[in-house]
């Protein structure tokens, strides 16, 4: 029985990773409000895990942010966890962050790092690009790595209305020494801020191997203390909830996504924000 634990493990580390969507579908993506909201965040990912998501959006971050993100499990396997470190910061010309993150076991392992920046190029429009580097691990099998290079756009098309939209891969990068190209992914999305307590968004996404996958989120503020999130998506059929505190330039953050076959996981998030020095 353990041989055959260790056996399934392997395999949907490596179904998960390599094989898996883009950055933030199976694997269900870094940051617990994207998460929440079941990644349905292509237009409106403003904070530090944009880099990740739309890395235009960093050109509209107002303060520094730096976050800590671990997810303990996955599915209920200890071996499949995932911690990722985040930062972002503004400048007078547009916004920079940077990513460092690992998921797997000592069996099969993705360590990761990348650089991202956003900057203005017209009256309500800014473009983005993020830059990583993957390292993947392999037991018996050796490391390789994949440089891959993201492409964002953002939009404010009318008032409280964003429009996004994200090029994943769009180097065609391919793992190592081999012919074979990693999948890439198209997102486009739409964000409405109701007021300043309630927004709505929606995503969606065509990867190359995958149909489309739809997402939707909708998130409730109370007077910028607490935050209520849920959503759905489809291919795969998710639900998604979580909540996220803010007291004193301290942010803890909680999500939970339930897969309607693979069950529940569970992650969270700390981070800090810091006053502007730039704006």
């Amino acid at each position: 029985m353990a041989t055959k634990r260790i056996h399934l493990i392997h395999v949907l580390a490596i179904a998960l990773g390599f094989f898996s969507r883009v950055d933030a579908g199976e694997n269900n993506g870094r940051g617990t409000r994207a998460i929440a909201l079941a990644n349905s965040v292509t237009a409106t990912a403003l904070d530090a895990w944009s880099i990740y998501y739309n890395p235009a959006a960093l050109r509209y971050l107002s303060n520094a942010h730096a976050a800590v993100f671990y997810a303990p499990q996955q599915f209920g396997l200890e071996e499949l966890q995932t911690s990722a470190l985040v930062g972002s910061f503004p400048t007078a010309i547009g916004g920079v962050g940077i990513h460092a993150d690992q998921f797997g076991y000592e069996l099969y392992k993705e360590l990761s790092i990348g650089l991202g920046a956003g900057l203005s190029v017209a009256e309500g429009f800014a473009v983005g690009l993020r830059v990583g580097v993957t390292r993947t691990t392999i037991a018996r099998y050796g490391a390789a790595n994949t440089l891959n290079v993201d492409l964002g756009l953002l939009n404010e098309v009318a008032e409280n209305l964003l429009l996004g939209f994200v090029w994943k891969n769009m180097n065609r990068p391919t793992l190592g020494r081999s012919n074979e190209r990693l999948p890439q992914l198209l997102s486009l999305g739409l964000a409405y801020q109701f007021d300043k307590s309630f927004a709505l968004s929606a995503a969606i996404e065509k990867e190359t191997m995958y149909p489309e996958s739809v997402r939707l989120g909708a998130e409730y503020s109370l007077h910028n203390f607490i935050a209520i999130r849920g959503g759905i998506s489809t291919n795969p059929e998710t639900f998604s909830f979580g909540i996220g505190i803010h007291n004193c330039g301290v942010e803890f953050g909680y999500a939970a996504v339930v897969h309607d076959v693979l069950g529940w996981t569970h992650q969270v998030e700390v981070g800090i924000l810091l006053p502007s020095i730039a704006k």
